[in-house]
């Protein structure tokens, strides 16, 4: 089987965690280099909380490749034509988000999300 859409999200979900987990691991490296020690060490909890939740996603994706029987899997498909691809290029214009907490929400359904509490954007 080629890939069904769930399948395809989790690989998405992934490589946008892993970016962010990169970044996260470069200006944690920088502010300690820079003897930063509490924002290095607000950055190293909150790629901790990543971590943790991209283990998360990779059991669910786990789950679904081996616990869900292959038909069940195959009526899960991406629209042909239509294609969910990570963004690789740069923005227009380059612009500073000044990130004051990463924060995970857990719904009622067990479906957790990441966010960030934003102070500016400028």
């Amino acid at each position: 089987m080629k890939s069904d859409g769930v399948s395809a999200a989790f690989s998405l979900i992934l490589e946008e965690i892993e970016a962010v987990e990169s970044q996260l691991n470069q200006e944690g490296s920088a502010a300690f280099s820079k003897s930063q020690y509490d924002d290095a060490e607000a950055i190293s909890s909150a790629g901790k909380k990543l971590k943790e939740f991209r283990s998360k996603l990779e059991k669910l994706q786990s789950e679904w490749s081996s616990g869900i029987d292959i038909k069940t899997r195959e009526r899960v498909k991406i629209e042909p034509g239509y294609s969910i691809s990570a963004y690789s290029g740069e923005r227009e214009r380059p612009f500073w988000l000044n990130v004051n907490t990463f924060f995970l929400n857990a719904s009622p359904t067990g479906v957790c999300t990441l966010g960030v509490h934003v102070q500016s954007i400028s």
